[in-house]
């Protein structure tokens, strides 16, 4: 995990393993799950929050102007 760029993942074990990285993580919550309850601070803003209790609803604009934050 440390040796990628960035990590892109829905709320569970894979996200929660790369939070114990330095590696940067893109966080993907339904709207039922508040980031703030699962990630530490410095991490909050590269989190995505779907409107609906799905994560597939997340449109892939939203985690592109993530990755752009990331390499700006």
């Amino acid at each position: 995990i440390q040796k990628v760029a960035f990590i892109i993942a829905a709320d569970g074990g894979l996200m929660h393993l790369a939070v114990t990285t330095n590696t940067p993580v893109i966080g993907l919550f339904n709207s039922e799950i508040k980031p703030i309850w699962r990630l530490p601070k410095h991490l909050l803003k590269y989190a995505i929050q779907s409107k609906s209790n799905n994560v597939n609803d997340i449109k892939i604009y939203r985690i592109i102007n993530i990755v752009k934050k990331i390499y700006i």
